[in-house]
């Protein structure tokens, strides 16, 4: 958190303090680490904590599919 020109709290993205602006910040801004460099939570990334003045931790949950099946109907008329 910094303070601007008129004295107003700011969160900043990346310093690990998460006050509730950002999805996510876990202290840094390397992407691929499952919050982004835009403190947005990237994909198969489940992110935790957070709470006010606490950085966040993220866990890397892939999202799989195991198969698609199609079917098509026809309608016959005997």
């Amino acid at each position: 958190m910094s303070t601007g020109t008129n004295g107003a709290c700011i969160e900043k993205c990346g310093d690990g303090i998460n006050d509730g602006l950002f999805a996510c910040d876990d202290g840094n801004l390397i992407n691929g680490d499952g919050c982004s460099n835009l403190c947005t939570i990237e994909k198969d990334y489940k992110c935790k904590g957070g709470f006010i003045g606490k950085s966040d931790s993220c866990t890397y949950v892939p999202t799989e599919i195991v198969s698609v099946i199609t079917y098509t109907f026809t309608n016959i008329l005997i």
